[in-house]
Order: C-alpha cells, then structure tokens, then sequence
C-alpha cells in the first residue's frame, strides 16, 4: 500500500542510507560558500531536515531527476518532483529548490 502518493516502489521506504546521504548534503551547502557545489551527488527520493535545501548537484538517487519541492507553509521536508509530485496541491501551497 502506497497511502502517500509516491510513484516510485522503490523510494518507499526510505532507504536505510540516508543519514549517509543527508551528510554529503550538508558538506555540499557548507562548500557553496567559496564554490558553488555542482558535482552530482546523489540524495534519498525524500528527507526531513529542513536545513539541507538541495543544492544544484542534488539528485535523486531513486530517479536521477533533480527537481525538488515542499510545502510552501509549514514545510515538511523535501521531495523529489517526479518519485513524489505535489499531486493533488495548487501551485501556491508549494515551491520548489532555488
């Protein structure tokens, strides 16, 4: 059973590596102070900490896409637009990865 949307099988549940994952994108943001952290690395389809916006490598080790999104009030975390689209929401109650 699939309650949260997702359209990838293989991006729920989340993978037991994304602690790993969430690391390597914390050094990437801490990195965009001197150079813009461009080398593609690979994030979980979804994750929680609001601190770690994705940056312009981040792609979904799930899909290879690098389109991301949360709630636009209240966020939640940050999802990968194609693994889980903001289906079902008006284009106001979400926003994208800069």
């Amino acid at each position: 059973m699939n309650p949260e949307g997702w359209l990838c099988d293989a991006c729920w549940p989340a993978w037991p590596d994304d602690a790993a994952a969430e690391q390597e994108e914390r050094a990437a943001i801490q990195g965009e102070g001197i150079t813009p952290a461009l080398v593609p690395h690979q994030m979980p389809p979804s994750w929680s900490d609001m601190v770690i916006t994705p940056t312009a490598g981040a792609r979904c080790r799930c899909c290879d896409g690098s389109a991301w999104w949360t709630e636009a009030t209240s966020p939640k975390g940050w999802r990968c637009t194609c693994c889980h689209p903001p289906a079902g929401m008006a284009s106001t109650d979400y926003r994208n990865a800069p």
